[in-house]
């Protein structure tokens, strides 16, 4: 995305934002403006009743699910580490034991869509290939790493070198990648944020 057309939709966005906390737009009605739901929110309702928690998300007026991992092609040791799964005492976990060609079809059932999903890059560094094929057969447009926990310049460019890697493979499948940002890469090291870095490598 330019950062012409970035800038333009973050203050589309706020405004809208600013609006519905005044009471001039309902609920209902931002939610149909195609807006989405990271489902890493939701993680217990889904691992519960996860077809029960898909409906109820369509019955709210949300469109847009983004699907979070571990994932059934993630590795052994992620999904047993994996702080949701061993904390919350999860039953499930990415696409809750369904395969992508039964979540597209529940997702066409319900006229949801997936344009996205989190993926880690130990489960990319794993079994890209099939986090890939997955992505196709769901429709989802984009591969975003959900997080990079690195303190110095030097992981992080290690991790753009990982990162190239990584948006190679996801556009010769057809697939865009991208990194999903927290507060951390924003911290400066002799003036320059640890983004800036990501950025220029």
């Amino acid at each position: 995305m330019k950062r012409r057309t970035f800038i333009r939709n973050s203050a589309a966005a706020a405004a809208g934002v600013s609006l519905l906390n005044t009471g001039f737009i309902s609920p209902r009605a931002a939610i149909s403006r195609d807006l989405g739901i990271q489902l890493y929110t939701l993680a217990k309702p889904l691992s519960d009743d996860f077809t029960g928690t898909i409906q109820k998300l369509a019955e709210f007026g949300y469109k847009n699910l983004e699907f979070a991992g571990p994932y059934y092609f993630s590795p052994e040791e992620e999904i047993k580490n994996n702080p949701l799964v061993s904390v919350m005492g999860l039953s499930g976990y990415g696409y809750h034991e369904h395969t992508p060609k039964e979540i597209r079809m529940m997702l066409d059932d319900l006229g949801l869509v997936s344009t996205s999903a989190h993926i880690s890059d130990s489960t990319l560094k794993h079994n890209i290939d099939e986090a890939i094929e997955a992505a196709n057969i769901i429709g989802q447009k984009y591969i975003l790493s959900p997080a990079f926990m690195g303190q110095s310049p030097e992981e992080y460019k290690a991790a753009a070198e990982l990162y190239n890697g990584f948006g190679e493979k996801c556009k010769a499948g057809g697939i865009q990648y991208g990194y999903h940002t927290h507060n951390g890469e924003f911290a400066t090291t002799d003036g320059v944020t640890r983004f800036d870095i990501l950025v220029r490598e």
